[in-house]
């Protein structure tokens, strides 16, 4: 079970966030900026690669081999440490993104997956249409399908 902030849209209905590491940023850095439509980091990821094949273009024709593969080799090294710092971030910006798109943050649920969150937030509102406040909303702290807090 993995933990997960609720954010909920007046229009947009709820999106969960899962707290920690984002295995698909760090494998998929470009696309999975696309795909959650945060342009900045896409312009981030755009520089880096600029300026790495510039790097890349100035070593190759002014320096020997050696010295190009051990430079080579640091930014590659660079180039991981900035994977794992997105990585570590991405759920923290994705947050952010869905406040500036005007989402209310409502608590944590505990659950398997995203949309396991969801409904369990869900789930925890009684009445047709009524939304409640979250300390009002019931806590599934012992059915083992998650846990809610606000």
């Amino acid at each position: 079970m993995k933990a997960f902030h609720v954010y909920t849209h007046p229009e947009k209905g709820a999106k969960a966030i899962k707290l920690g590491f984002s295995f698909p940023s760090f494998f998929f850095g470009i696309i999975w900026a696309i795909v959650k439509q945060l342009w900045w980091l896409l312009g981030v990821y755009i520089g880096l690669m600029v300026v790495t094949w510039v790097l890349d273009v100035i070593l190759i024709s002014s320096t020997d081999y050696e010295t190009y593969l051990v430079i080579s080799m640091l930014i590659s090294f660079a180039s991981l440490g900035f994977h794992v710092f997105v990585a570590t971030q991405a759920n923290r910006w994705l947050e952010e993104d869905l406040i500036k798109r005007g989402y209310t943050k409502q608590g944590l649920i505990t659950a398997h997956n995203n949309e396991h969150a969801v409904s369990l937030f869900l789930g925890g509102q009684s009445g047709a249409g009524q939304s409640q406040s979250p300390s009002d909303r019931p806590r599934n702290n012992d059915d083992n399908t998650g846990t809610f807090r606000a």
